[in-house]
């Protein structure tokens, strides 16, 4: 191979410094302690019936489709930003991608608590 072959050396970079610092996490949605506590006493082989729910606890579900869609977006955007050497950007991305991912797993932690409770209240009322 001849030296017109062969691409220009580039000059040795120093590696970026990493700035390690505790992530920030956003706050979800946590399910009541007594809730959990009235769901664990139900046999897991028990069948359950859901109540109606309003139609906006479902929108939940739809919503939390797109936060985590968002988040994924998000995490491949400061995949790319960090690949380029840009910081400051891909930090950015993943912090949106943290937050829209506890959005979306919010959103579902709502719905289900919703679930929960209507599958207790149908089955108090049978009698158990």
């Amino acid at each position: 191979m001849s030296s017109e072959d062969k691409p220009p050396e580039q000059p040795e970079q120093a590696p970026v410094p990493l700035q390690l610092h505790e992530p920030v996490y956003p706050h979800g949605h946590n399910l009541p302690e007594d809730l959990i506590a009235q769901w664990v006493a139900i046999p897991a082989e028990e069948r359950l019936y859901i109540g109606s729910l309003p139609r906006a606890s479902l929108d939940q579900f739809l919503f939390s489709i797109g936060d985590i869609a968002a988040a994924i977006g998000n995490l491949r955007a400061g995949f790319i930003a960090y690949s380029q050497g840009q910081m400051g950007a891909a930090d950015r991305h993943l912090q949106n991608a943290l937050t829209r991912l506890v959005d979306g797993e919010s959103r579902n932690r709502i719905l289900f608590e919703e679930m929960i409770r209507s599958a207790i209240e149908v089955r108090k009322n049978a009698g158990k």
